[in-house]
Order: structure tokens, then sequence, then C-alpha cells
């Protein structure tokens, strides 16, 4: 029985070898609580009840997950001028195209912008936004925000690809 695991040359071996290196790291990834998934899973997002969002007292005092705000709840605060919108992206992606109002801390650059952020008081509603769910700048930026000791951060996921799908600019 063992003598059909000998290999026979050493093409053979390293196949075998190459084999049972993929079925450890395979079965480890798997048994290991931070395993990469191998299936892409849909994000999910905790939008923030209006309720939440607009009561001047409230912010977000979780950890590393960032409420969501809709797009809905978004045009009514540029609308009310009630937040400040920041876009995560590079410079060269806010000049092509940005939200209304939002104002641009890149957050590959964000120690760049250190004077602009020292500026804003700490409970300032924030909504950080990005090209849209695929980009982590957005989330990236509001855990440095909050890690700065911002409170009321949270994030348009849908970034600004759902901004222009929606074609929002021309409703405002």
């Amino acid at each position: 029985m063992i003598d059909i695991f000998k290999p026979k040359n050493s093409l053979q071996e390293a196949l075998i070898i190459i084999v049972f290196v993929i079925l450890v790291a395979f079965g480890y990834n798997f048994l290991s609580p931070k395993g990469i998934p191998l299936v892409n899973q849909a994000a999910t997002y905790n939008e923030v009840s209006d309720s939440l969002l607009f009561n001047l007292t409230s912010g977000i005092a979780d950890s590393a997950s960032y409420r969501s705000v809709s797009l809905s709840q978004l045009q009514q605060l540029i609308k009310n001028k009630s937040a400040l919108i920041i876009d995560a992206r590079n410079p060269e992606a806010f000049q092509k195209g940005h939200i209304p109002t939002a104002i641009n801390v890149p957050f590959l650059h964000m120690f760049d912008y250190m004077a602009t952020l020292i500026t804003i008081p700490t409970d300032t509603l924030i909504v950080i936004y990005c090209e849209g769910v695929n980009c982590e700048l957005s989330s990236n930026l509001a855990k440095a925000m909050k890690d700065m000791h911002f409170t009321r951060i949270f994030i348009y996921h849908d970034g600004i690809k759902g901004w222009e799908d929606a074609k929002c600019s021309e409703n405002l």
C-alpha cells in the first residue's frame, strides 16, 4: 500500500510535495479564525437609522465597523448642511468629480492634511466616502479619524460611483 506513494522520479516527488503543501495550507486557512475567505461574499453594511443620524447628541461608539448612511440620508445631510462630507480618494480623482460640498482628505496622504483635520471639532457629524463598495479608503480614514477621537463618523459605502449612478448632482 505504501509503495503507491513512493515517487518513481523527482518530478513525481515534487508533485506529491506540492499537493501535500496545498492541502495543509487550505486546511490551516479553513481552521484558522483569521482565515482568508475563498469566496468573495457580498458586503453587508449596518445602515444607521434616521433618528440616530439626525440626533445631534448621538455618535458612534462601536469598534471598527462604521455605520453606513443611505443615499437619501446623504442627500438630506447635504441639503441641510448638517454634516462634513469627506472624499478619501486621491486629489486627481477628487478633481475629476466629487459629491457637492465634499472636502478632499486622501487617506493615503492624510498626514499632509493634518492642519485641516485638527481644525474640525471632534463631535462634528462626518460622512466619508471613496470610489464605491469595493474601496476601503473611507473605512481606513474613518478608523484613523476615530483614533484622533472623532465621535460621529459615518460612511457612504456606495461612494462616488453610487452617487453618479443615481444622478444625484442633478437633484440638488
